[in-house]
């Protein structure tokens, strides 16, 4: 792998950030609902809201490789480290607190 020109590193984080307008992004998007379920004349029972997270059963530690590209951008983040053994857990709900 070296002779490719990848490194052995150990990861610094998560690279990705939120939008200097998110509180903004965040009010558009909840007035957008609003207004489709009013004019819609969607039922409570019909809003849901299901969230998605990943849930790691073994956790991945020490060095990885990354590419000649990541290593002239220093990027040593652990968006798309390998295999991290994780599954997806779904949260789900209604806006009448039953489903």
């Amino acid at each position: 792998m070296k002779e490719q020109g990848w490194r052995n590193w150990r990861p610094q984080g998560d690279t990705r950030k939120l939008p200097e307008n998110w509180k903004s992004l965040r009010e558009d998007m909840v007035l957008r609902l609003a207004y489709f379920v009013y004019v819609h004349k969607i039922p409570k029972d019909l809003v849901i809201n299901a969230d998605q997270t990943g849930i790691m059963f073994a956790q991945h530690k020490g060095k990885g490789w990354f590419t000649k590209e990541q290593v002239k951008a220093k990027d040593k983040s652990v968006q798309c480290f390998g295999d991290k053994r994780q599954f997806t857990c779904t949260a789900t709900t209604t806006a009448t607190g039953e489903m």
